[in-house]
């Protein structure tokens, strides 16, 4: 009985790192040796919130927003630089993706960054709104919600007319 009970918990023990598999992946989980530390930026390197609200302005100077947000590929590569157009203070402002590569940086005044982009205020006044993940379905929930509002409406004018018609109607026979 004793030798059955230290074959069977040799047999887990061994077992145990088999059955710590990654659930996305289905290969056992493994874990780097050991990280390799960064101690400064280099010079060749950006910092994405460096760019947070850098403005955006065309080859004329006119400003046309400001860096709201970036998305990054797979590989952390900076794919959409979003900007903020429009609005006052923040309110009604809607965000535009433009990909990073239209874009160039200059120095602006007293030496601050600027991204320069080849377009009109209008251009981005027309713009589609750039739509996060999370947006994407939010826009959905509302388009869905402003449908079912309008098929209320016309439900309710239906009922109206047909309420109306059935009073015409029962006038009639009361005569």
């Amino acid at each position: 009985m004793r030798t059955t009970a230290t074959i069977l918990l040799a047999g887990l023990l061994l077992a145990g790192p088999a059955a710590a598999q990654d659930t996305n992946t289905g290969t056992a989980a493994t874990q780097p040796e050991s990280v390799e530390f960064v101690a400064k930026q280099q010079e060749n390197q950006d910092l994405m919130s460096r760019f947070l609200g850098t403005p955006v302005v065309n080859p004329e100077g006119e400003t046309l927003g400001k860096v709201n947000d970036m998305a990054l590929n797979t590989a952390g590569q900076v794919e959409v630089i979003v900007i903020g157009v429009g609005g006052f203070l923040g309110v009604g402002e809607k965000n535009v993706g433009v990909p990073y590569d239209a874009l160039a940086r200059q120095a602006g005044e007293e030496g601050q960054t600027q991204l320069v982009l080849d377009a009109t205020q209008g251009d981005l006044t027309d713009a589609p709104e750039y739509l996060t993940s999370d947006n994407q379905s939010l826009s959905l929930t509302k388009r869905l919600r402003e449908r079912a509002g309008e098929l209320t409406e016309e439900a309710k004018e239906t009922y109206e007319k047909a309420k109306e018609r059935v009073m015409e109607e029962a006038e009639q026979l009361n005569q």
